[in-house]
């Protein structure tokens, strides 16, 4: 799942938090009531999506239905999606829903071909 910040005015921290034990932090772990990329792209129509989810963009292959989405800018998180068939998946689902992926840059080694 992931966590959606609506935003507030009153002063806020933000912590660190991942799906993966490959990034622990060091103080109390709290739950927090989560949300499917899904929940949020029915609940809020978006247009357009920006994922930094630390490794959870992973997921995307996950929604079934995008709407009204009509780019998506997500940042592969090599930390944690480090496996060729995990990229794949991710990519052949966005192409399936229409979208053509374009990668900026260069993809570093997966650990496996």
């Amino acid at each position: 799942p992931l966590f959606a910040h609506s935003g507030t005015n009153a002063p806020s921290r933000l912590y660190f938090s991942s799906l993966f034990d490959t990034r622990r932090h060091a103080d109390e772990t709290i739950s927090v009531e989560c949300t499917t990329l899904q929940e949020l792209i029915d609940g809020h129509s978006p247009t357009v999506i920006k994922i930094d989810a630390e490794g959870g963009e992973r997921f995307l292959d996950t929604v079934r239905d995008f709407g009204r989405v009509r780019l998506i800018v997500a940042e592969w998180d090599w930390t944690h999606n480090r496996r060729r068939a995990a990229w794949l998946a991710v990519e052949a689902h966005l192409k399936a829903q229409g979208f053509a992926v374009e990668v900026k840059g260069h993809m570093p080694p997966f650990d496996e071909s």
